[in-house]
This record gives structure tokens, C-alpha cells and sequence, in this order.
């Protein structure tokens, strides 16, 4: 697995993948429907469709009900019509940050779809939890040379909300998780290096970050060549670690700017990162809280490189903000 992720074109994705089976995550924020819009409009047939529903809290809850209800609505609407047959549809209610739930449910679904013919998968992470990016990458590498094609689908919202719900709140979140994404009770390494994505979520990096300093890390800014007001939001809301780095107060560390969707270098500095850490014999923590292609892509590297080496750090939020994105902007797509 030297080379993950390839990206594609829509056009790439039509009749050569037909039929096939699409995984996604309904969702209060319009984005989820991003994806299937698109393989509708190339006239895509779709032998199964498994639709993950949250049971997360979001607030306000009687406008993030009803914005649920309508995305649900259209998802099978639109599912139904790209369907090869009645029991396409497949909805799965599963807990959003237990990594097992979601490789359960895609093997579930991968031994289901063993007796039929669709030629490929097409996952799209853009609402699924980030957790579940993770328990997807793992989920990928293990099952290498027993599964159909994936293609990666996410798509960007046409913009996010104000940066002021980013800010830390008290009692925002229920609790923190630190775990290996691979259970290995034979190894346990005591030192740590880490892998940083940083995002809008600030605080929630911090509250990580309390519960296990890295010694050594590389920390991913990501940018937007036409939205240089993303890149303000994630620096605003990463100032004192990124000046820390910058100023040489946490040895060790560094920054690797990277584009959005460039999760070709992400995997390339990962893959180097996580062999000198297994040399210095210290286990690796990912902080997922950067885009989720990146987290993806970051994932998926850590784990080919050395599985029974890479770790978690995952606060566990307490509610959504049910305007933290507006609108569907476009949808990237990686072959893996």
C-alpha cells in the first residue's frame, strides 16, 4: 500500500463501478447528500446502500431534528431511485466513537454482498464521525486483498460556521479517549510521539493534548488556496500551540502546512514519521481534529506502516452545533 490515494474525477466514477454499494452518514448538516447528488447525476446503480444514523445530541434540538428529517427524506429519495433493487436501502443505528460498532457494520455488509455483483464501494466520510475515519482506515488496511475497490468520497461545505462557536465551553465534553486502534496486548510502548491535525476545534486539541503530551511530533496546518479565511479560523484557534512550535518551546515538534486535499504528502510524512518512531520504540498518537481527508489519509498510513504501534486521542463531545457547516460546496474523491 505505497501509494493510497489516487484522486479521481466524477466522470471516472460512472459506469465502470455500476453497480455498487455506498456508505454514508446521515446527517442536521445538508453536506451528506453531497456525494450521492453527484453519482445520481452520472446515472450511477447502487446494489446496497448502508445510511449510518447517529443517536448524538445536537442543539438547538427541534431545528436539528427537523434539518435530520428533510436529509433523511431526500437521502432515500434519492437512494431508492439510483437502486438495482427494493432492498437496497440499508439504515444502521450505531455508537458514533466506538471503533468496533463501524468495522462490525462494514463487515456485516461486505459478507452480505458477497453472493452480488457490485464491482465497488464508495464510503463517504463527510459525516462520519472522525472516529469512525479512523475505525474506516483500519478497517481498509485490514481487509486488503478480501474486498471490492474503495473510493473515498468527502465533501467541503460551502462554508463553516462563525468561528466563535469553536471556543471552549465548559463541560463540553463527556470524556477523553486514549487507545490503541488496534489492540496488541503482546506490545505496549511507553513513550509517545504524536501526529497533529489541527482544525477549527482548538479545544479540543488542548483538552487531548492534557491527557498525553507527546515527546516528538509533527503537526499538520492544512490551507485552502481559495478560502484563506479556513486557514485564520484553524491558526486563530490553534495560536498558542502553532507559536509554541514556532518558537522552538516544544522540542522536537514540527509544522507541515498541506493543503485540504493533499493526502498524498500527508501519507508520504506520516509513513516516514511513524518508522522512526517505531525505531526509537515509542507508539504513535494520532490527533485527529484536522480535515478528514487528512485524517483519512493520515490513518491509513499510520496503520500500514506499523498497526500495533498507532494509538488515539479523542475527546468525546458533549453536543453538536447544529450550524457549525452551511451548504454542500464541491466533493473530492480518492481511490484506494
Amino acid at each position: 500500500m505505497s501509494k493510497a490515494h489516487i484522486r479521481v474525477t466524477p466522470t471516472e466514477l460512472s459506469p465502470a463501478l455500476a453497480p455498487a454499494v455506498w456508505v454514508g452518514a446521515v446527517s442536521f448538516e445538508q453536506r451528506c447528500l453531497g456525494s450521492l447528488g453527484v453519482l445520481a447525476s452520472l446515472g450511477l446503480t447502487l446494489s446496497a446502500a448502508m445510511v449510518i444514523d447517529y443517536p448524538t445530541e445536537v442543539i438547538p434540538v427541534t431545528a436539528a431534528s427537523k434539518k435530520r428529517r428533510v436529509h433523511w427524506a431526500k437521502m432515500r429519495d434519492t437512494v431508492m431511485r439510483m437502486a438495482a433493487s427494493d432492498q437496497c436501502w440499508s439504515p444502521a443505528k450505531i455508537h458514533p466513537y466506538r471503533l468496533g460498532a463501524f468495522r462490525g457494520a462494514l463487515q456485516r455488509l461486505l459478507c452480505q454482498e458477497a453472493s452480488r455483483t457490485s464491482r465497488s464501494w464508495i464510503v463517504d466520510i463527510t459525516c462520519l464521525t472522525k472516529a469512525h475515519t479512523l475505525a474506516l482506515a483500519s478497517w481498509l488496511v485490514a481487509t486488503r486483498g478480501t474486498r471490492p475497490d474503495v473510493i473515498v468520497a468527502y465533501t467541503r461545505p460551502e462554508q463553516y460556521g462563525t468561528p466563535a462557536r469553536h471556543r471552549s465551553m465548559s463541560g463540553r465534553w463527556v470524556d477523553t479517549v486514549l487507545a490503541p486502534l488496534e489492540l496488541n496486548p503482546q506490545k505496549f510502548l511507553e513513550k509517545a510521539n504524536g501526529i497533529v491535525l489541527l482544525g477549527h476545534e482548538g479545544a479540543r486539541l488542548s483538552m487531548a493534548l492534557a491527557q498525553l503530551a507527546p515527546l516528538n511530533a509533527v503537526v499538520f496546518l492544512s490551507r485552502t488556496t481559495d478560502r484563506e479565511d479556513l486557514q485564520i479560523v484553524t491558526r486563530a484557534a490553534n495560536a498558542r500551540l502553532l507559536g509554541e512550535v514556532e518558537r522552538g518551546e516544544r522540542s522536537g515538534w514540527s509544522v507541515q502546512q498541506v493543503d485540504t486535499q493533499d493526502v498524498e504528502t500527508v501519507e508520504t510524512v506520516t509513513k516516514k514519521f511513524v518508522s522512526q518512531s517505531v525505531t526509537e520504540e515509542r507508539r504513535v498518537v494520532l490527533y485527529p481534529f484536522g480535515p478528514k481527508p487528512l485524517v483519512f489519509a493520515a490513518g491509513v498510513a499510520a496503520l500500514a506502516t506499523k498497526v500495533s504501534a498507532i494509538w488515539y486521542c479523542y475527546p468525546i463531545p458533549k453536543a453538536y452545533d447544529v450550524d457549525y457547516t452551511i451548504g454542500v460546496g464541491s466533493t473530492a474523491w480518492f481511490s484506494l
